[in-house]
């Protein structure tokens, strides 16, 4: 009765090494996910202050005298600066996100049927890549474009 015990007791520990093993793997890829979420909402709640102060800015400019607006204006400016570059970091941090997730996913045999969903993701991330880089490569025309729909001048 003591071997039996004993054997079952190993065996019983064998079979759970894997599975904590895998626990742990979702555990991981979880938190990796929620420290994406919480950057991108560190993000958007970055976002959402600047986009306040965008919008104090032009309502300044559009009740200022004609000596001010200048200044006023290269405030605005650099305010639409701003917003561009944190979108754009959050629109990476995102990026990167989900191709770490893909990558621990691609890795995992349970996953082995979803190639063709997990290969379509990556072509979406892809696509998702290449806006980014054509958009900072727009930076200014953007940007100009979006001061003068504020600004109306």
């Amino acid at each position: 009765m003591k071997n039996s015990r004993f054997i079952f007791t190993i065996a019983l520990f064998f079979i759970q090494i894997p599975l904590f093993a895998q626990l742990q793997q979702t555990r991981s890829i979880a938190q990796r996910s929620m420290d994406s979420r919480s950057l991108a909402s560190s993000y958007e709640a970055e976002i959402s202050q600047k986009e306040k102060l965008l919008a104090q800015q032009v309502y300044r400019y559009n009740h200022s005298s004609t000596a001010d607006k200048a200044q006023l204006k290269k405030q605005v400016e650099q305010s639409l600066f701003t917003l561009f570059d944190l979108d754009i970091q959050k629109k990476e941090a995102n990026v990167r996100a989900i191709e770490e997730q893909l990558s621990q996913l691609r890795n995992r045999e349970e996953y082995a049927h979803k190639a063709e969903d997990i290969r379509r993701v990556e072509q979406n991330l892809s696509e998702i890549r290449k806006d980014i880089a054509t958009r900072k490569q727009n930076r200014n025309k953007i940007v100009q474009k979006r001061l003068i729909e504020l600004l109306g001048k």
